[in-house]
């Protein structure tokens, strides 16, 4: 019976983090009044109302990376484009989802861990990488790719104001997205600047 209470508890706070634009307007009484139980039993579940928000976003985040992975148009796609559907997906997330995601990017980057959502993001980008140069590149190689793709992103994110100012690209418009994305891309991908 813990068991359900628990991801009860999860689940709702993970509907409330898809509604706010801000994770600092959900509060501990709104989720246990809509799970039904009181606030002694989350703050026994998760001590913290920091540690449920990023068990909360974890859990969301990786579904929505799993799940992004199982669409059925993406086995029809060449491994370029299952690259950029996969960063242009993950990138528009990130925009959609600008609470969830800042917790998230900061808390990878904070506690690193190898089931965190970077760690697991990571893991599908590696992949397709290592399909696309197939022997070409060496592991290290692929893997320092695959976190500057990364890094670069989520910094970007993070300093969205400061690199529109830099850049004259927004990262919140899909057009401008589409632009920074493609030429992180390209240069992944070793392609020619058109």
């Amino acid at each position: 019976m813990k068991t359900n209470v628990k991801e009860r508890i999860i689940e709702v706070t993970i509907e409330f983090l898809k509604k706010e634009k801000k994770v600092s307007d959900v509060s501990m009484r709104m989720i246990a009044k809509n799970a039904d139980i009181a606030v002694s039993v989350i703050n026994y579940h998760f001590q913290t109302k920091q540690n449920l928000i990023n068990i909360a976003i974890n859990r969301y985040i990786s579904q929505v990376i799993h799940g992004s992975t199982t669409i059925d148009e993406f086995d029809n796609l060449s491994t370029e484009e299952r690259i950029r559907v996969s960063i242009k997906n993950a990138a528009e997330f990130i925009v959609n989802n600008p609470g969830i995601s800042r917790v998230s990017v900061l808390n990878d980057l904070e506690n690193p861990d190898p089931k965190d959502n970077s760690s697991q993001l990571f893991g599908t980008i590696y992949h397709q990488l290592e399909t696309y140069y197939k022997e070409e590149l060496s592991e290290t190689q692929l893997k320092i790719l695959v976190q500057q793709q990364i890094a670069t992103v989520q910094s970007i994110f993070l300093r969205s104001t400061f690199f529109k100012e830099q850049s004259g690209l927004d990262f919140y418009c899909k057009n401008d997205r589409e632009k920074i994305l493609d030429i992180l891309i390209d240069q992944i991908l070793r392609k020619e600047f058109k």
